[in-house]
């Protein structure tokens, strides 16, 4: 099992003051796969009762509005709902350029398109390949790709290990030779992960505590306490910009906070 700090009382949660900034906020609005790349945070934009789909947005990091991605070249591409096409992963392949990957539906037929956007041109370019690094089992989520090869992400059967605990995933890497270790174990609700040189941070709950967390050898260690969501590195590995969930009395309020990345 693996070990589990105990939040502290300087562990608070949300946006409007320590520990981060607020980018943008929304009761409707939710913020998934998050990247950071240049001086724009980039994200799946998801609505909770809807079939309006998953627009890509963009934001600065700096703060201001929040603005659609102008991707071209989709042609007649639709989502499943026969609306416009929005990417169902999204992930950084340079330090400009991001790799879109649809599922593009047409009235008779579906398709993968994959798409090459250069982030400082802003000019897309249709490509024959997916950009997204596969593992060796269909249960993984969450996955982030390392400079060094290696996938991590959470799924309930590590390797050739014993399935997890009901209701629990383990962290494990798959190296570039294909080779899978644990590196922790005991999330309950895994939300959001994201990997910078070797330190790798988790979102979720972990042995009845939710928040967010610094993934090691066989422990978590806490960062901030409360419900967090989709979570990515800045470029330079010193800050995060995190999904913070508010549940009011009334309704949600969902925000992009930006905080110090821990060491």
């Amino acid at each position: 099992m693996a070990a589990v700090a105990v939040f502290g009382l300087a562990a608070t949660a949300g946006c409007s003051g320590p520990p981060g900034a607020e980018l943008v906020s929304s009761r409707v609005e939710g913020y998934t796969n998050l990247i950071w790349l240049g001086d724009w945070v980039y994200y799946r934009a998801s609505y909770e009762d809807s079939d309006s789909g998953t627009p890509f947005k963009r934001v600065p990091a700096a703060g201001g509005s929040a603005q659609e991605v102008p991707v071209d070249g989709l042609g007649d591409c639709m989502n499943k709902y026969l609306g416009s096409a929005e990417p169902d992963r999204v992930v950084a392949i340079s330090d400009h350029e991001l790799g879109l990957e649809y599922d593009c539906y047409t009235r008779d037929s579906s398709r993968p398109v994959y798409v090459r956007w250069d982030a400082a041109r802003e000019r897309s370019t249709l490509v024959d390949r997916p950009f997204s690094r596969t593992v060796s089992t269909t249960a993984a989520v969450f996955s982030a790709e390392a400079a060094d090869g290696s996938t991590v992400y959470l799924t309930d059967h590590c390797g050739t290990d014993a399935a997890e605990p009901a209701a629990t995933r383990a962290v494990c890497r798959q190296d570039a030779a294909g080779r899978v270790s644990a590196i922790a174990r005991g999330v309950e609700a895994p939300a959001g992960l994201a990997v910078h040189g070797d330190r790798i941070v988790l979102t979720g709950t972990v042995h009845g505590h939710a928040g967010l967390w610094t993934v090691g050898p066989g422990r978590f260690d806490p960062v901030v306490q409360g419900d967090y969501g989709s979570v990515a590195f800045s470029p330079d590995g010193k800050r995060l910009v995190v999904e913070f969930e508010d549940h009011g009395f009334w309704s949600t309020t969902k925000s992009l906070c930006v905080i110090a990345a821990p060491h």
